[in-house]
């Protein structure tokens, strides 16, 4: 559980508070991405947005969470 509640507070809560300041959808978009596999393409077509817009919101989390969500071994 602690395993859990850690990655939520690393993870979970900077996108949520980044969400919600900044009226983005970054929690969202890389929800999708994973489901998709790390697929931009899937992604981009899920979310109905050009692939540039995917790279910049991706680049965002990156900063936002400070890993590379294209290395999995990051995310989790």
């Amino acid at each position: 559980m602690k395993n859990f509640t850690q990655n939520i507070n690393t993870y979970i809560n900077p996108l949520e508070v980044h969400d919600e300041t900044r009226h983005t959808e970054l929690l969202n978009t890389l929800e999708l991405y994973i489901k998709n596999n790390c697929s931009k393409t899937e992604t981009e077509k899920q979310l109905f947005i050009h692939k540039n817009t995917l790279r910049a919101r991706l680049a965002t989390i990156n900063k936002v969470l400070n890993c590379d969500v294209d290395s999995i071994e990051d995310l989790f």
